[in-house]
């Protein structure tokens, strides 16, 4: 085809598969020059690479607050806390990631849909995954009533999935109700318990996930420091210490050596509500 020169970002992190194509283009007479805007490669990349080299996919934690960093008021009312700029941005979140996972208690009290509902970018809606113990929908439930469309996975221990098929890492995307069933543990550890969440996923074809609630599924992610990236939106409310509290319990003890610290990537103002973006300041 007349191709004298290849610019390439970054070389592929898969061993199975590393260096193959540049090597038939080199073989072929073809100038390869590789790393050219590696680092914006990578960062697009980020939850394949992430997959390949740390067995887990991109992890990005959502968090929708009042000022005083409550999810609801004490009666589980929501609507709204952000604006609406601020959700049609969190409906842009889901469509830019293969999968969104929320907590059974949450699915259970909200019977959330989970999809994207901006026009244009309904098929962009991520796979819906729910983390519980008791592994069972409402059969009126939402995700239920859609799991047609939009496929939908339960995630627990073993025991209670049995009837349902694992998701086909070929084809993560296919519609339907699939279980992925975790290691059992002895005793509590949320590291361990996140670990063998995201190895499961990844192995399950996930590369990016959304974790979008509720506050004991954030408390698990922060505690165990397995993400890269916090989306802070804060409305311009002020709910009160009787609201729900956004973050579970996360046993901090002393502030300067126990809490969590994260690094800020850039603000935006969205009319009444501000969305802060975050990466933790110690990666695991």
């Amino acid at each position: 085809a007349g191709i004298r020169r290849a610019v390439v970002a970054m070389t592929d992190p898969d061993p199975r598969t590393a260096g193959r194509g540049l090597a038939h283009l080199q073989e072929a007479g073809v100038a390869v020059r590789t790393g050219v805007g590696e680092e914006r490669a990578r960062a697009i990349n980020q939850g394949f690479w992430l997959r390949v080299t740390a067995g887990r996919p991109f992890v990005a934690i959502k968090l929708a607050t009042s000022l005083d960093g409550r999810i609801a008021a004490r009666t589980g009312h929501a609507r709204w806390i952000t604006g609406k700029r601020a959700r049609t941005q969190a409906h842009l979140l889901r469509a830019r990631h293969d999968a969104i996972l929320i907590g059974g208690r949450t699915q259970r009290h909200d019977d959330p849909l989970l999809t994207c509902r901006l026009p244009g970018l309904e098929a962009a809606s991520p796979i819906r995954i729910v983390l519980t113990r008791t592994p069972h929908l409402d059969p009126g439930s939402r995700l239920m009533r859609s799991a047609d469309k939009v496929p939908v996975w339960l995630v627990g221990p073993a025991g209670g999935t049995a009837d349902l098929p694992p998701p086909d890492p070929e084809e993560p995307g296919r519609p339907g109700l699939y279980a992925l069933t975790l290691p059992d543990q002895e005793e509590e550890n949320p590291t361990r318990l996140v670990s063998d969440l995201l190895r499961n996923l990844a192995e399950a074809g996930i590369t990016r996930l959304l974790v979008e609630g509720g506050g004991m599924v954030a408390g698990l992610f922060l505690r165990a420091g397995l993400f890269d990236r916090l989306y802070h939106f804060t409305g311009n409310c002020v709910i009160g210490a009787d609201g729900i509290a956004a973050v579970s319990s996360l046993g901090v003890a002393d502030v300067a050596t126990d809490a969590p610290r994260l690094r800020l990537l850039a603000s935006h103002s969205l009319e009444e509500s501000v969305l802060s973006v975050y990466e933790p300041m110690n990666k695991a």
